[in-house]
């Protein structure tokens, strides 16, 4: 397919990445003047690649590649707009929305994109080089800024929008297949329909799905599982008796009364004599690289079972390296990371302008470096102050040691001591973090809402707990600032949500000497771009 030559206006920028770089202690200075640029875009289909720029683009004699033209039929990039969740009650997901493509098409030159389903879903891949006359910049100069997907394009007779979205991968899997209740290992009959369980990582008196009641074999996880660290029936701990080979030596096992045998290589238990009430303490998953001993490792296990993605731990390496853990019967992929996220207080998790899969979490800003000085050279206008009503905090809690049940009273035999009914009778343990000095400070200051445990150390629960208090004790701010289109001075796609930067303002006494911020959100449409800078 060629595009003849149609005048687009042109654009400058479309490029994010959104990275952890952990404390910054280097300061940068704002930049010199950018060089300007051409953007440029692929769209590759099985027939086809549709190459389109905003100020025109062809290779130069001695240049490597193929010889393709990119016409100057891109009118605008699309805008893409990103904010990082703050507060633990809220999403811990980054959200992110990608604009259209807008083609002119005043001669009708892509008229045949118009409706046309196999553009659909492809990758859409967008690039920045430098825009130089009369010789073109060299492909190797070129760098890729964003993958998006295309949706089906639709458009009048002057211009096609073709719409955009994240280059994720399909983040609404469900995380758990269903049993057939054809019998055995595929559940009694009125199991049809009904979700297996899974588990990942370290859960406590978690309840097994009963698969076959003449056998009493119960599954703890769809799959190969790591170890069973516990089985109790109404608070009275069973005798291990051994590990079997796989479900039919289990099926096949002589048991006797107040034991238990487990098949680790499909995730089930057989226990000698009809429990009252069977709860367990477990160690999940171990594919994709083995038990996973971190909540990164979690969370990146989970990824890796349920898209298509292949990621390492690292993905959410400023995750707090403790051991955690879920344990599911329904859901998504996007449910199961939240829930691990939240449990860590203050993380975050989501996908990069490239589909890449990132995770984070917020340090005070004051208790960080600044990498990035923004000041009225960048600015297109004044900061302008923007709600930030939420009071400080004057404590922190993380739950830890979270139980899948809860078992009080009569759900426990009178042996069961008081201790242990004491820790069987309440949902979680909880690690505070207080400051009462806040509330001197600060008369309304608040008692921060308790965050869900995922966590299983005392201590990690601890730590986290302390670093929501350093973020929220304070009374925090948020400036809007926009970057000029032709300032030239900050790279916005260089920033990173969650990372520090230093905004100066002369006429506004909280910024006048500078103040360290986070970003928190950025919405931008070419080389223009407004941030929130929240601290």
């Amino acid at each position: 397919m060629t595009f003849g030559p149609v005048a687009g206006a042109p654009i400058a920028a479309l490029a994010f990445a959104i990275t952890n770089t952990g404390p910054i202690s280097s300061f940068t200075a704002e930049t010199a003047r950018i060089e300007p640029s051409v953007w440029l875009v692929e769209i590759v289909t099985n027939t086809t690649t549709v190459a389109v720029s905003d100020r025109g683009w062809i290779q130069e004699p001695g240049d490597t590649g193929a010889i393709v033209k990119y016409p100057p039929r891109l009118l605008e990039p699309p805008a893409v707009e990103l904010q990082v969740p703050i507060y633990p009650s809220r999403e811990r997901r980054v959200a992110t929305q990608a604009g259209e493509l807008l083609l002119a098409n005043g001669d009708g030159g892509v008229d045949a994109l118009g409706g046309n389903w196999a553009i659909a879903g492809r990758t859409a891949t967008i690039y920045r080089a430098p825009h130089r006359r009369p010789t073109h910049a060299a492909r190797s100069t070129w760098e890729k800024v964003a993958t998006l997907r295309t949706a089906a394009a639709f458009g009048g007779t002057q211009r096609l929008r073709m719409p955009m979205k994240s280059g994720a991968p399909d983040l609404a899997e469900a995380v758990c297949s269903t049993y057939s209740g054809a019998g055995g290992v595929n559940g009694d009959p009125q199991l049809a329909g009904q979700s297996k369980p899974v588990l990942f990582g370290l859960v406590r008196n978690l309840a097994p799905v009963q698969i076959e009641a003449g056998r009493l074999i119960y599954q703890i996880h769809d799959g190969v599982m790591s170890q069973v660290l516990a089985v109790r029936d109404a608070g009275v701990p069973l005798i291990a008796d051994g590990d079997v080979a796989n479900y039919a030596a289990l099926q096949s096992a002589t048991m006797a009364l107040g034991t238990f045998k487990t098949c680790l290589s499909t995730g089930h238990i057989r226990v000698g004599g009809v429990p009252v009430r069977l709860t367990v303490d477990a160690r999940g998953s171990t594919g994709f690289g083995g038990y996973p001993a971190t909540a990164g490792a979690v969370a990146a296990q989970i990824v890796n079972t349920y898209t298509s993605a292949s990621i390492t731990a690292a993905a959410f390496g400023a995750w707090r390296p403790s051991e955690a853990g879920i344990y599911l019967r329904g859901g998504t992929v996007a449910d199961a990371l939240d829930r691990l996220a939240a449990g860590l207080g203050v993380a975050w998790w989501g996908t990069d302008i490239n589909g890449g899969w990132v995770g984070g979490s917020l340090v005070a800003p004051e208790l960080q470096g600044t990498g990035v000085a923004i000041g009225a050279a960048a600015l297109a206008q004044p900061p302008e102050e923007v709600p930030s009503t939420a009071p400080p905090w004057w404590r922190a809690s993380v739950g830890y040691q979270r139980l899948d049940v809860v078992q009080t009273g009569a759900d426990l035999v009178s042996t069961v001591s008081a201790a242990d009914r004491d820790y069987y009778g309440r949902q979680q343990r909880t690690a505070t973090s207080t400051d009462r000095t806040v509330r001197i400070t600060y008369p309304l200051a608040v008692d921060g809402e308790e965050v869900p445990g995922v966590l299983d150390g005392a201590g990690d629960a601890a730590a986290v707990a302390a670093d929501m208090l350093a973020l929220f004790k304070l009374p925090r701010r948020a400036w809007v600032v926009r970057l000029g289109a032709n300032t030239g001075r900050i790279r916005w796609w260089d920033l990173a949500l969650g990372t520090p930067v230093r905004l100066t303002w002369p006429y506004v006494t909280a910024l006048a000497s500078g103040k360290t911020l986070l970003v928190r959100s950025i919405s931008a449409r070419g080389d223009a771009a407004e941030l929130e800078l929240w601290g």
